[in-house]
C-alpha cells in the first residue's frame, strides 16, 4: 500500500509540473524578450556603476585629508567635514551596489 501511495504522489507531482508548464509556458515565452532587454539594461547600469566607483575612488584618494601640515581649528573642521562628506557618499554607493546586486540575483545574471 505504501508503494501505491508513493507512485500516486510521484504521478501527481508530474501532473502538477505538466499543468504549470502548460499554464505558464506561453507567459514565459511572452516575457522573455522583455526580461532579456531588462537584463541588458542592468548590465549597462553595472558598467556605469563600475566607472562611477573607479572615479569616486580616485577622487577620494586625491582629496581626502590624509596628512595636514597645520592643525588650526579651521583646518581640522574642514577635514572632518570632508571626511563626513565622503562617508555619506560611500554609503550612497553601497546602497546602489546593494540594489544592483539584488537586480543581478533577480535576473539570474
Amino acid at each position: 500500500m505504501d508503494e501505491d501511495f508513493l507512485v500516486k504522489l510521484e504521478n501527481s507531482k508530474t501532473a502538477l509540473v505538466d499543468v504549470s508548464e502548460k499554464a505558464l509556458g506561453s507567459v514565459k515565452e511572452a516575457i522573455l524578450p522583455l526580461q532579456n532587454q531588462e537584463a541588458g539594461n542592468i548590465k549597462d547600469r553595472l558598467r556605469k556603476f563600475e566607472i562611477k566607483v573607479g572615479e569616486y575612488r580616485l577622487e577620494f584618494q586625491a582629496h581626502l585629508p590624509y596628512h595636514t601640515a597645520n592643525s588650526s581649528p579651521e583646518i581640522i573642521e574642514a577635514s572632518y567635514s570632508k571626511i563626513t562628506e565622503y562617508y555619506t557618499r560611500t554609503g550612497e554607493l553601497e546602497e546602489e551596489a546593494a540594489e544592483l546586486n539584488n537586480l543581478e540575483t533577480l535576473f539570474d545574471m
